[in-house]
């Protein structure tokens, strides 16, 4: 007897529904990931020195407002700036 239980069963045993893939899912995790950006981005800006701001920084806040504009997008916010 085998003692593998698949990933479906094991969760169905313990009153949990698999999650179908759908775009409502989608766009829910793109909700979380927008709410995380914003999150890293005021963190961010709470570490901003007021004189002299180091390129990396720039960089990292260049690419996370990238990636929450793209997040925005996938949301269906229409808040993407």
């Amino acid at each position: 007897m085998s003692n593998f239980v698949h990933a479906t069963d094991w969760a169905a045993a313990h009153g949990w529904e698999a999650m179908a893939c759908s775009e409502e899912d989608d766009a829910s995790a793109a909700r979380r990931e927008v709410e995380e950006l914003e999150k890293q981005i005021a963190d961010l800006k709470a570490r901003w020195p007021i004189h002299s701001v180091p390129p990396s920084m720039l960089e990292q806040l260049e690419e996370l407002e990238e990636r929450l504009e793209k997040a925005k997008r996938r949301a269906g916010d229409g808040e993407a700036d």
